[in-house]
């Protein structure tokens, strides 16, 4: 009998055994990994990707519209919680961007700069008309009694009045190219009527309610105009309106906002392209 022959044999197969045991749990270990990563990349797909994809196509299809905020929930929850999500440096970095781009925009409000104009048109001329914007009162308090300059009632309920949103509203459904026309024309225009009936629900009542346009600019008298008209015929809203550095800014804001929206969207979608070649192709 030869030893030799049958150590080598036996060498042999033993290492045959050991081989083609690493061997198969190699093949096993790298499956079922593979198996695992083809998972979490469709999971990742569906729960942040496609989401992300849909919420900046709302974006990039919206109308011109700076009346309306953005509300981005995937964006913010990604930049929240990337400690979990852990998502490229290049989308993260970009995803900030464009959050501070749309807080920035979002905080611009354009009711409010509507509202300022009105308001400063009113106290502009209702000084004109009355002298002052305040009046002088009396306080009698328990530690304070005298007088001090409080602001004309008049003003405070425009001011109260022009903020209301369906007011506004109705101010901004006016046709710009008709009251354009109308200014052209030497007409009074849709806007400049309901201007001066809101003028006129605040201004005070009586005969003699605008002495003071009398040494100041007798027109009013002469074109036998009221206060509330001599308000607001005339006034040019919508050319204030347009070139106001607030509704500019907030114009090139969503131009911007829009931009980097499309690119971030280009991004997703290849990333979502890649994962289905990868990972969920047949």
């Amino acid at each position: 009998m030869d030893w030799n022959n049958i150590w080598e044999n036996t060498i042999s197969g033993i290492f045959v055994v050991i081989f083609g045991g690493i061997s198969a749990w190699i093949v096993y270990s790298l499956g079922i990994r593979g198996k695992e990563k083809a998972q979490t990349a469709s999971l990742r797909k569906q729960d942040i990707y496609i989401p992300l994809k849909y919420e900046l196509k709302g974006i990039i299809d919206m109308e011109h519209n700076i009346w309306k905020n953005i509300e981005t929930p995937e964006i913010n929850n990604i930049l929240e919680n990337n400690d979990e999500y852990v998502v490229s440096k290049d989308l993260y970095d970009k995803c900030n961007t464009l959050c501070d781009l749309i807080s920035e925009y979002n905080s611009i409000n354009i009711y409010r700069v509507v509202a300022d104009i009105l308001s400063k048109r009113f106290e502009e001329r209702y000084i004109q008309l009355y002298g002052s914007s305040t009046h002088t009162e009396f306080i009698y308090q328990e530690n304070f009694e005298g007088e001090v300059e409080a602001t004309d009632p008049a003003i405070t309920d425009f001011y109260e009045t022009v903020r209301q949103k369906n007011v506004i509203d109705r101010i901004m459904n006016n046709s710009i190219d008709y009251e354009e026309y109308c200014n052209q024309k030497g007409y009074v225009s849709p806007f400049e009527e309901f201007y001066a009936i809101l003028c006129a629900s605040v201004l005070p009542k009586g005969e003699n309610t605008y002495d003071g346009v009398k040494l100041i600019e007798k027109s009013i008298i002469q074109k036998e105009k009221t206060p509330a008209e001599y308000i607001a015929y005339g006034f040019k809203f919508f050319e204030i309106y347009e070139s106001d550095t607030n509704v500019n800014n907030k114009e090139n804001l969503l131009d911007s906002i829009k931009s980097i929206s499309v690119e971030i969207f280009e991004d997703v979608s290849s990333t979502i392209r890649n994962i289905g070649n990868k990972y969920e192709k047949e």
